[in-house]
């Protein structure tokens, strides 16, 4: 389809295409785009371009110009509108061309559309989910503060049923929450690759992961007939080789250095070498910075031991001296003589050597393993005082 003149492409849902008329205006001697009108254009069966205006736009009200349009599909497409200066979200029945009515204000910048619902969401501390029926879209709305912003990320969520689909974030596991609650939040895949598709028939499409890497695939997520998720694997996607840049066994750990996330990364498994060689998950520990200029020139070396102990700083022992940095209380430093699985990643350019990761182990009282990363490239005193980090 070729754009009538005049018009600015805004987006595509189903077989509709989104044009903005645009007019710039002064605002307080700062030029300002707005779009004045937005229309609806589509493909007769002659192969001609049908253009119809979007009308019902309350008295006053304003289309908001970026992104006019934040979600759609075959039978509706919700449109960013400014009513008395407070954002809304306005469906328009692609049918007839006509806003068929606004939600409430809205205050986050994230659209969801579903057969059955329509809703917006930020990210972040103290965003929520907002969640109202399509059939009545100026209804009060559902207010969501779980999943927890921390358990979302980004704009990627979706609605399958009566479930918001959510992540993290890559590598992180896809979770499903229900909207009325009444059950627990479940994990549908253990890990998968951020994104998140919407399909028009109410389904959601992801590529991870049910069980890891080893069933990694293009799954789609369904409403069962209980209500619930129910994840389908549609494609299955090859591994791809990922060259190990670095390799090291110690204290029944394997760690790999890799580029398998698309940068240099590593990663350890737990090896039992009694009887036949076993290996556990693999478990992300860190990403390796800094390069030789060219990555492929810079030496990686993997350095895995047993440390008897460290000392580090008491932070129950800081001070506030007046005037002067933070200080620390004599008796600050401590010796933990636990015993530490310690990796080291060392990256040689030439004759320069530098350290681009470090990570310790300790066990707890249970005797499980507990990973603890020193952030940045420390020497050997700052080694010794350091405070470790948890990953």
């Amino acid at each position: 389809m070729t754009m009538p003149e005049g018009l600015t492409f805004g987006g595509v849902y189903g077989n509709t295409v989104v044009g903005a008329k645009l007019e710039t205006v002064d605002s307080g001697g700062t030029s300002v785009t707005k779009a004045t009108e937005v229309h609806l254009l589509d493909v007769t069966e002659d192969g001609t371009v049908r253009d119809r205006l979007v009308t019902g736009l309350p008295e006053g009200a304003e289309f908001v110009w970026p992104g006019p349009a934040g979600a759609g599909d075959s039978d509706a497409v919700v449109l960013r509108i400014r009513v008395g200066g407070t954002g809304r979200l306005a469906p328009v029945d692609v049918a007839t061309a006509r806003m068929t009515g606004h939600t409430a204000p809205i205050d986050s910048p994230g659209v969801l559309l579903s057969p059955r619902y329509v809703g917006w969401y930020g990210y972040g501390t103290g965003s929520q989910i907002k969640i109202v029926p399509r059939s009545d879209i100026g209804a009060e709305p559902v207010v969501l503060n779980s999943p927890a912003a921390v358990d979302r990320y980004g704009y990627e969520v979706g609605i399958v049923g009566d479930w918001i689909i959510h992540s993290k974030g890559h590598s992180y596991p896809l979770m499903a929450t229900p909207i009325k609650g009444g059950a627990e939040p479940r994990q549908l895949l253990s890990r998968h690759t951020m994104k998140v598709a919407s399909a028009e028939d109410g389904s959601v499409v992801a590529v991870g992961g049910v069980t890891g890497t080893s069933d990694w695939g293009t799954y789609r997520i369904t409403e069962g007939a209980d209500g619930a998720p129910v994840v389908t694997r549609v494609v299955d996607l090859a591994p791809l080789p990922a060259e190990v840049k670095g390799l090291a066994v110690s204290g029944g750990q394997l760690a790999v250095v890799d580029r398998s996330s698309g940068s240099r990364h590593t990663y350890g498994r737990d090896l039992n070498v009694q009887g036949t060689p076993q290996y556990g998950v693999r478990r992300s520990f860190f990403p390796v910075a800094g390069t030789c200029g060219n990555d492929d020139e810079a030496a990686l070396h993997l350095r895995s031991g047993v440390s008897p102990g460290h000392r580090e700083l008491d932070p129950r022992r800081r001070r506030r001296i007046p005037g002067q940095r933070i200080g620390h209380r004599p008796g600050a430093l401590r010796h933990d003589r636990r015993p530490r699985r310690v990796l080291r990643v060392v990256q040689r350019c030439g004759q320069q050597r530098s350290h681009v990761g470090v990570l310790r182990q300790l066990r707890d009282p249970g005797g499980r393993l507990q990973p603890q990363r020193l952030r940045g490239s420390p020497g050997p005193r700052q080694r010794r005082h350091a405070v470790p980090h948890r990953v």
